[in-house]
């Protein structure tokens, strides 16, 4: 009973203790279920946020690749309009050019009457826009130096047979041989001179000694053989030279017999000099020879130089005159073309340009003929740059003659193979075939 009414009475502590503890808790979980509330909503707004700034992005993304394709089609079109407004101007002037080119053919025609149609017909652009510039009179003149003759790129002003050119070629290997074993011999040849002159200076004015009669003797021998041996090698020299214009298929015909006329009287000049050094017998007369032999020496390398330079000259000049060979093959390369609706326009000017060059370099050639021909070193001097000169333009172009072509193969052509007419001097036409002899031999 007793225990029963301890319980009664702590009853009220209990609920006043579970009050107290039920004010305590409900704070804290009442925070705690605020901080997962916001925790909820601050989830829920960067979701909210990441969506939003998704879509702006996106559409900023669309906005900008519509404004990229705009503007890249504008630059398109633009390009477009650009390509084919140059194209268009590019075909003006091609056709502006072919039509110039036309009209001087037909103006110097109208010049010149109908007897040198087919050489106007012929003329490679430099050619036709030199004499197209000249009056009436003057063209006429002009063309009546010109002849008109069928060539492949192989053409040769003064073909030579093979037979022919392998015994040019042997003759010219023993020439070579022969001057090396001359020249191997000259050092022996010098010591063994001033020995003897040694001698002769020990005697002094002794003039009965037998002795010094030996030396006078011995030295006048060592002088004769040394002269001799120089003639010898001045002889081989221009035989060498004389065989080189022999053999040249660039050189015309009567240049080269001009040429070799001037080398045979230089070898009749010499002999005549070997004549007076072999009957020499005293130190005066041996002495006047050699003198004689100096001035000769003198002669022949000026016109070694001359006829060096000459045969270079005739051998750019053979490029030449391949060259108009190839630019009247691309012509017809391109009449080719165009005539199955290809556009060829960007290489007409470069046709015109390698036209261009090959004329200056003939200019520059004929220029310098003369001034090689002359004996003078001051000429021969500006001969040899007018030369230098030329074949620079000859070698600038060959690199654009290269791309022309390549040109050409890309547009699906390629140059004719046929033989083509082109003007030579009327001296540069060749008179015998590939297969005849040259005339002149060694």
């Amino acid at each position: 009973m007793e225990k029963g009414v301890r319980l009664a009475s702590l009853v009220p502590f209990l609920v006043i203790a579970a009050a107290i503890a039920v004010l305590l808790i409900a704070p804290a979980a009442l925070a705690q279920e605020k901080r997962e509330t916001l925790k909820e909503l601050a989830q829920e707004k960067r979701a909210v946020v990441q969506e939003k700034t998704l879509e702006i992005r996106e559409a900023v993304k669309e906005k900008v690749a519509e404004k990229v394709g705009e503007k890249k089609e504008n630059v398109r079109e633009a390009a477009q309009e650009k390509r084919e407004a140059s194209k268009e101007r590019v075909q003006e002037k091609r056709e502006h050019s072919r039509e110039v080119l036309k009209d001087k053919r037909e103006t110097l025609r109208t010049k010149v009457a109908d007897a040198n149609a087919g050489k106007v017909k012929a003329l490679d652009r430099a050619r036709l826009k030199e004499i197209a510039d000249l009056n009436p009179e003057q063209a006429k003149e002009r063309l009546a130096k010109l002849k008109v003759v069928k060539a492949d790129e192989n053409f040769k002003v003064r073909p030579i047979a093979e037979a022919a050119k392998e015994a040019r070629k042997k003759a010219f290997e023993r020439l070579k041989e022969d001057e090396k074993t001359l020249k191997e011999g000259y050092k022996e040849r010098l010591d063994s001179l001033k020995e003897a002159k040694e001698r002769l200076r020990n005697c002094g004015n002794e003039t009965q000694s037998d002795d010094c009669a030996k030396a006078r003797t011995g030295a006048v021998e060592r002088a004769k053989e040394a002269a001799l041996k120089a003639v010898d090698r001045l002889v081989t020299h221009l035989q060498k030279l004389k065989e080189k214009l022999q053999s040249s298929e660039n050189i015309p015909e009567a240049e080269a017999a001009e040429r070799i006329a001037k080398i045979d009287a230089l070898l009749s000049e010499v002999d005549a000099i070997k004549q007076k050094i072999s009957a020499a017998t005293t130190k005066e007369e041996i002495n006047a020879a050699v003198k004689e032999l100096k001035d000769a020496v003198k002669k022949v390398k000026r016109a070694s130089e001359a006829h060096s330079q000459g045969l270079l000259r005739a051998e750019i000049n053979g490029v030449i005159h391949r060259a108009e060979v190839a630019e009247k093959k691309l012509d017809c390369a391109l009449d080719s073309l165009e005539a199955n609706g290809t556009d060829t326009s960007a290489i007409d000017a470069k046709i015109a340009e390698f036209s261009s060059k090959m004329g200056a370099a003939r200019e520059k050639l004929n220029a310098a003929k003369e001034l090689l021909g002359s004996d003078n070193e001051t000429k021969i001097a500006e001969g040899k740059t007018l030369v230098r000169e030329a074949r620079d333009l000859v070698q600038e172009a060959h690199r654009l003659l290269e791309d022309i072509r390549k040109d050409i193969r890309e547009l699906g052509g390629k140059p004719c193979e046929e033989e083509q007419e082109i003007t030579v001097e009327e001296n540069e036409a060749p008179e015998t075939s590939a297969s005849a002899e040259t005339p002149t031999t060694t």
